[in-house]
C-alpha cells in the first residue's frame, strides 16, 4: 500500500523504469493526480491498471478530476487493455440512469485517446466493454435490471446513436431477449412522445389564455369608447338645450321692442 503523502512512489517507479511492467495494482489512501502522471511516465508498457483507495473520510481529490487526469495520461499507453477503479471500504456506489450516462461518456472519452483499452470498471462497479463503434455495459446481476432500463431509454431517446445501433446485436439472450428490449424501448418512446405532447398542449393553453386576456382588454376598451361617445352625445344635447334657453330668454326682449315701436307710432299719429 502506498501512502500518497510520503511521495515514495516516485522513487519506487523510477527504480523500476527499466523493468517490463505489464500489470500494476496499487492501493492508496486517496486518489492522487501525481500518481497517475508518474504511472504514465514510468510504465508506458502497462496492459492493466488497477487503482484502489481505502480512505473513508470525505475530501481529497474529486473523482471527476481523477477521470480527467487519466484521460490526459492515457495517450502515453500503447498496450493498455484494462482500467479498474475501486473504493474498497465503501464498495460500489448506488447508481442511477444519469450515473450510467456519465460513466458511458467517461469511458468513451478514454477510448478515443487510447484505442487499445477494451475494458473499464468505474466506482459504480459496472464494467464497460468496448464493442465496434461504442461501449457496452456488462450485464452483471447486481445492476442487471437498471442496465436493461438504461439500454431501453437509450434506444427510445436516441441519445447515443452509435450505441443504439449495436444494442440488439450484443444483448445477451439469457438476460433479456432482444425483442423484449425493443418492445420496452418502444413503450418508453411512446411515453416520451406523450409527455412531449402534454407539454406542447400546456404551452398552447397558455397562449390561448393570453389571447383571451387580450380580447377581454379590447372589449373593455371598446366599452370605454362607447361610454365616451355617449358622454359626447349627452354634452351635445345639453349644449342644444342651452341654446334653446338662450333663444327663449331673448324672445321677450324682441316683443318689448315691438311694443315700444308701436307706442311711438301711436304717439306720432296723435300729434298729427
Amino acid at each position: 500500500m502506498i501512502n500518497e503523502s510520503q511521495k515514495y512512489y516516485v522513487q519506487i517507479f523510477a527504480s523500476l523504469v527499466h523493468a517490463t511492467v505489464r500489470y500494476l495494482d496499487l492501493t492508496t489512501f486517496g486518489w492522487s493526480l501525481k500518481l497517475v502522471s508518474a504511472i504514465s511516465k514510468y510504465f508506458p508498457l502497462l496492459e492493466v491498471i488497477i487503482l484502489q483507495k481505502v480512505t473513508v473520510a470525505s475530501g481529497g481529490v474529486a473523482i471527476d478530476n481523477l477521470y480527467d487526469s487519466l484521460r490526459n495520461a492515457l495517450p502515453a499507453f500503447q498496450h493498455l487493455r484494462t482500467i479498474n477503479l475501486a473504493h474498497i471500504h465503501r464498495g460500489p456506489n448506488p447508481i442511477s440512469l444519469s450515473d450510467l450516462d456519465k460513466e458511458f461518456e467517461v469511458v468513451s472519452g478514454w477510448g478515443d485517446v487510447c484505442p487499445s483499452v477494451g475494458s473499464c470498471t468505474l466506482l459504480s462497479g459496472v464494467t464497460w466493454c468496448r464493442i465496434p463503434g461504442a461501449w457496452f455495459p456488462k450485464m452483471q446481476d447486481a445492476n442487471r435490471f437498471l442496465l436493461i432500463e438504461w439500454l431501453a431509454v437509450i434506444m427510445a431517446s436516441g441519445k447515443y446513436p452509435d450505441l443504439t445501433e449495436h444494442i440488439v446485436e450484443v444483448i445477451e439472450d439469457d438476460v433479456m431477449p432482444p425483442t423484449n428490449i425493443q418492445l420496452l424501448a418502444q413503450s418508453l418512446k411512446l411515453k416520451l412522445r406523450s409527455a412531449q405532447a402534454v407539454a406542447e398542449t400546456g404551452s398552447e393553453s397558455d397562449v390561448g389564455r393570453d389571447s383571451d386576456s387580450d380580447g377581454e382588454e379590447r372589449s373593455e376598451n371598446d366599452i370605454d369608447l362607447d361610454d365616451a361617445d355617449a358622454d359626447e352625445d349627452s354634452d351635445g344635447e345639453e349644449g342644444d338645450q342651452d341654446d334653446a334657453d338662450q333663444d327663449s330668454d331673448y324672445t321677450p326682449d324682441e316683443s318689448k321692442g315691438d311694443s315700444d315701436v308701436e307706442e311711438e307710432v301711436s304717439a306720432d299719429e296723435d300729434q298729427l
